[in-house]
């Protein structure tokens, strides 16, 4: 089998012609024009809509939900006189909804509420698994029950 030698990006680049550091300039230009952009949108707009990509004479924005996809149109005239005095020369515009990171998927779920006699239950039912995996997820599960949370068997 033929060893896989590691390939340095600037050779990469070099066969495409394209130079590294005109990627990392672009990349530069559009985190300033991102952040310049977000300090122009009013509060809280910014935190949440922002410029993706520039190529050529299409601007490319995002909006975290679609919300604030619609609130961006809104503002579209004013934020386009802002990218021209910036020197930004835009003819289309597009807007694209990408959600935040997964961090408002954090929020804890309710505990459920399972009776001591359902516990019992699960308990026995997991004792008689032979599979080995769904026993252990079974009995963990039943044993980091919060017992404040049962509901009794009345």
């Amino acid at each position: 089998m033929k060893k896989l030698k590691p390939t340095v990006l600037s050779n990469i680049l070099k066969k495409h012609d394209i130079c590294h550091n005109s990627i990392i300039s672009k990349a530069t230009h559009l985190l300033e024009l991102n952040n310049a952009l977000q300090k122009f949108l009013p509060e809280p707009m910014g935190k949440y809509c922002g410029i993706v990509n520039i190529n050529g004479v299409n601007l490319t924005l995002y909006a975290r939900t679609p919300a604030w996809c619609y609130k961006l149109r809104l503002h579209a005239s004013e934020i386009s006189n802002f990218l021209i005095a910036k020197g930004v020369s835009i003819q289309n515009v597009r807007v694209v909804v990408i959600p935040s990171s997964p961090e408002i998927s954090t929020i804890s779920l309710p505990t459920p509420e399972i009776s001591d006699k359902a516990q019992e239950s699960i308990r026995k039912t997991a004792e008689a698994m032979e599979d080995s995996e769904l026993k252990k997820v079974l009995l963990h599960f039943v044993d980091n029950l919060d017992k404040n949370t049962t509901k009794s068997d009345v």
